[in-house]
Protein backbone atom coordinates (compact mmCIF):
# COMPACT_ATOMS: atom_id res chain seq x y z
CA UNK A 1 0.00 0.00 0.00
CA UNK A 2 1.43 3.49 -1.00
CA UNK A 3 1.99 5.97 2.23
CA UNK A 4 0.74 9.00 0.96
CA UNK A 5 2.28 11.30 3.10
CA UNK A 6 5.18 9.40 2.48
CA UNK A 7 4.65 10.19 -1.37
CA UNK A 8 3.64 13.46 -0.21
CA UNK A 9 6.52 14.52 1.52
CA UNK A 10 8.83 13.34 -1.06
CA UNK A 11 7.42 15.34 -3.80
CA UNK A 12 7.54 18.34 -1.75
CA UNK A 13 11.35 17.80 -1.27
CA UNK A 14 11.80 17.76 -5.00
CA UNK A 15 9.55 21.00 -5.23
CA UNK A 16 11.63 22.80 -2.99
CA UNK A 17 14.71 21.86 -4.40
CA UNK A 18 13.51 22.77 -7.78
CA UNK A 19 12.80 26.15 -6.59
CA UNK A 20 15.93 26.41 -4.92
CA UNK A 21 17.48 26.29 -8.20
CA UNK A 22 14.82 28.50 -9.57
CA UNK A 23 15.63 31.21 -6.81
CA UNK A 24 19.29 31.40 -7.91
CA UNK A 25 18.44 32.01 -11.27
CA UNK A 26 16.47 34.38 -11.02
CA UNK A 27 17.37 37.98 -11.69
CA UNK A 28 15.88 41.61 -11.92
CA UNK A 29 14.41 40.88 -15.09
CA UNK A 30 12.87 37.91 -17.30
CA UNK A 31 14.31 34.65 -17.44
CA UNK A 32 15.17 34.45 -21.62
CA UNK A 33 16.55 37.25 -23.00
CA UNK A 34 14.70 39.83 -21.15
CA UNK A 35 11.27 38.71 -22.38
CA UNK A 36 8.66 37.36 -20.98
CA UNK A 37 8.50 33.87 -21.85
CA UNK A 38 7.10 30.51 -20.67
CA UNK A 39 9.91 29.67 -18.51
CA UNK A 40 8.61 32.71 -16.51
CA UNK A 41 5.21 31.78 -16.72
CA UNK A 42 5.89 28.58 -15.39
CA UNK A 43 8.36 29.45 -12.38
CA UNK A 44 5.63 31.79 -11.67
CA UNK A 45 2.83 29.74 -11.54
CA UNK A 46 5.11 26.64 -9.52
CA UNK A 47 5.60 29.52 -6.95
CA UNK A 48 2.82 30.83 -6.71
CA UNK A 49 0.59 27.20 -6.04
CA UNK A 50 3.46 26.33 -4.01
CA UNK A 51 3.01 29.80 -1.88
CA UNK A 52 -0.55 30.22 -1.74
CA UNK A 53 -1.89 26.57 -1.07
CA UNK A 54 0.93 23.56 -1.55
CA UNK A 55 3.57 24.44 0.42
CA UNK A 56 3.22 28.14 2.68
CA UNK A 57 5.27 27.59 5.52
CA UNK A 58 8.21 26.46 3.49
CA UNK A 59 7.67 28.48 0.06
CA UNK A 60 7.28 32.65 0.53
CA UNK A 61 8.86 35.32 0.25
CA UNK A 62 11.13 35.22 3.07
CA UNK A 63 12.37 32.18 1.87
CA UNK A 64 12.04 32.60 -2.03
CA UNK A 65 12.43 36.73 -2.35
CA UNK A 66 13.86 36.43 -5.88
CA UNK A 67 10.69 34.41 -7.04
CA UNK A 68 8.51 36.38 -5.03
CA UNK A 69 9.83 39.70 -6.57
CA UNK A 70 9.26 37.77 -10.25
CA UNK A 71 5.66 37.04 -9.44
CA UNK A 72 5.25 40.60 -8.40
CA UNK A 73 6.43 41.49 -11.67
CA UNK A 74 4.15 39.36 -13.47
CA UNK A 75 1.04 39.88 -11.34
CA UNK A 76 1.30 43.72 -13.47
CA UNK A 77 0.61 42.18 -16.59
CA UNK A 78 -3.49 42.31 -17.00
CA UNK A 79 -3.00 39.22 -19.27
CA UNK A 80 -1.37 37.58 -16.55
CA UNK A 81 -3.04 38.65 -13.24
CA UNK A 82 -6.16 38.24 -14.88
CA UNK A 83 -5.66 34.61 -15.09
CA UNK A 84 -5.15 33.83 -11.29
CA UNK A 85 -7.35 31.06 -9.66
CA UNK A 86 -9.30 32.20 -6.73
CA UNK A 87 -7.65 30.18 -3.58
Amino acid sequence: MIDEDVVFEGLAKQAIIGLKLLEAQTGDGWYVNNTLSQADIMAVVCYQASAGFVLPDHVNAQNFPRLAELSERAMKIDAFASTVPDM
